[in-house]
């Protein structure tokens, strides 16, 4: 909402001073910002980085077909973009096409893996596909953070749990800072999340 170049500013006062609230049954516009969690954040910014893709925009829509036809580097940005979104047939057609699973997206240079998107965005099926599919499941971001560590951060309890399935998952990496995926967990208030972690450590 807040990022969208098509939105224009009466637009986004609406959508956040009166849907928003409305939808949410909360009485102000701060009160509903607040109760918008990461993973709606993830479909937001999935949904954005869409419509800066001509390609993927159509594919999320169902034309698959100019998504096909790009060049290998940027086939591979269009997947990770995909399951940042949580769409989760564009990934998949990438994929099909020969996209590198494991290769970091093209924005910003963090190392954002499609798995890594995935797992902080909470879509749990897309983070299941993608292990189905044999991604890295201790792949690190820049930061040193795997995606364990951003599904902990994000307070997504069914993507932790498909990442915890991966029989070759180490829960106990630790980032540049020297916090473990539990860490951030516990530091956010995700109890449920930090035990469940820090349980498969011992």
């Amino acid at each position: 909402v807040n990022e969208a170049e098509a939105t224009v500013e009466s637009d986004r006062e609406h959508i956040l001073g009166t849907m928003l609230p409305s939808l949410l049954g909360v009485e102000t516009r701060e009160e509903g910002i607040a109760k918008i969690n990461s993973l709606a954040k993830g479909a937001i910014n999935g949904a954005w980085v869409g419509m800066k893709l001509p390609e993927l925009h159509k594919a999320i829509l169902g034309d698959t077909g100019p998504l096909l036809q790009l060049p290998p580097a940027e086939l591979d940005n269009a997947m990770v973009c995909a399951a940042s979104g949580g769409f989760m047939k564009p990934m998949e057609a990438a994929l099909d096409a020969g996209a590198n699973i494991d290769a970091p997206g093209a924005y910003g240079g963090l190392g954002y893996t499609a798995l890594v998107n995935a797992a902080y965005g909470g879509h749990a099926l897309v983070v299941a596909e993608l292990l189905r599919r044999r991604a890295d499941v201790n792949l690190a971001s820049n930061e040193g953070m795997v995606p364990l560590a951003w599904a902990a951060m994000g307070g997504h309890l069914s993507a932790t749990v498909e990442l915890l399935k991966a029989s070759d998952i180490d829960v106990s990496i630790k980032d540049k800072k020297g916090r473990r995926p539990h860490d951030y967990a516990r530091k956010r208030g995700f109890t449920e999340i930090a035990d469940l972690i820090a349980r498969r450590e011992h």
